[in-house]
């Protein structure tokens, strides 16, 4: 059990620590690729007044904030946003009063948009020192936890006391059914996926499209199959152990992919969890990589049982 145990904290680890890194990479990839948009008026037409929620260090903070309301118009069409949010006030009236004084119903605003999908826009053209400094240090931090975690929690999987990294993590992957580190090849690549193709195609187009979405998680996913395979290949020696696992990993991620392009579908339908262009926003990005990921853990887990059943499959016969 504390193989399992292990493998679940690196899996969870890794998993908040990327999420660091991509906030961070995003974030300074959107503000360098916003000085190149388009600036335009927009007439602010609302705002919404409501609870937000500061994770710190030791402590969380509830405080009143805003978020305004605008619209913009390109090339006679006329698009709806949100932007100038601000928070830490202490109570309701002290926010709305805050947003009605800085943005009246009415007031011309500039933002930019991307020339190439105006629904893209953003209020804060460029990025600010405190911006830059805030991106770097996640950036520093996000670093050093994964530095550390490789440092210390891989080790505690493999456990290598002085033996060799392939062989030790290959005889894990057997001793866990082949596909048992499965999980943390499709969890961390996953994640991987969407910074992956925010490399390909730029922050230009921001989200530019499922297509490219899921192409590039396919190829990720089959990157991931090329590893169990190998580690397989080590561990047990044998050509019908390494051929039934090869057509097991072929299929795995054409069963992962559907699974999650109906889960993105699903989640996509909920006006709460996504941007007005359409886009899943933060909270939809974690439900989203949580549903998966536990889909991926359960196909694992059958696909452990189903080849533990076999003698050919286990470590001891070997």
């Amino acid at each position: 059990m504390t193989i399992i145990w292990a493998v679940l904290i690196g899996v969870i680890y890794f998993g908040i620590v990327w999420q660091i890194i991509d906030a961070c990479l995003g974030g300074l990839w959107f503000g360098t690729q916003s000085k190149n948009w388009i600036p335009v008026q927009a007439k602010i037409t609302g705002y919404s007044v409501g609870l937000r929620t500061t994770y710190r260090k030791d402590t969380t903070v509830t405080s009143w904030g805003y978020e305004v309301k605008y619209s913009y118009d390109v090339s006679g069409i006329t698009y709806q946003s949100s932007g100038f949010n601000a928070r830490g006030f202490e109570t309701f009236a002290h926010a709305e009063i805050a947003a009605t004084r800085l943005y009246p119903i009415g007031q011309d605003v500039e933002i930019a948009y991307n020339p190439k999908n105006p629904q893209i826009n953003s209020s804060d053209i460029g990025l600010s020192c405190s911006s830059i400094l805030l991106y770097l240090t996640g950036l520093f931090m996000g670093s050093g936890l994964l530095v550390s975690g490789i440092n210390v929690i891989l080790p505690s999987i493999v456990n290598l006391s002085n033996k060799r990294l392939l062989f030790d993590l290959s005889l894990y992957i057997a001793r866990l059914g082949v596909v048992g580190l499965i999980p943390i090849f499709y969890a961390s690549f996953i994640l991987i996926a969407d910074t992956f193709q925010r490399l390909i195609v730029g922050l230009q187009n921001s989200h530019p499209g499922r297509k490219y979405t899921w192409l590039a998680r396919l190829i990720i996913s089959f990157s991931s199959c090329i590893s169990t395979v190998v580690a397989a290949a080590i561990a047990f020696q044998s050509p019908i152990v390494l051929g039934l696992v090869l057509l097991l990993t072929l299929y795995i991620p054409f069963i992962m992919i559907v699974l999650a392009f109906i889960t993105d579908c699903l989640i996509s339908r909920s006006s709460a969890l996504k941007h007005e262009n359409g886009s899943l926003d933060r909270r939809g990005h974690w439900l989203f990589n949580l549903i998966v990921g536990c889909l991926n853990f359960f196909l694992s887990t059958a696909l452990s049982v189903f080849l533990l059943q076999y003698p050919f499959v286990r470590v001891d016969a070997i």
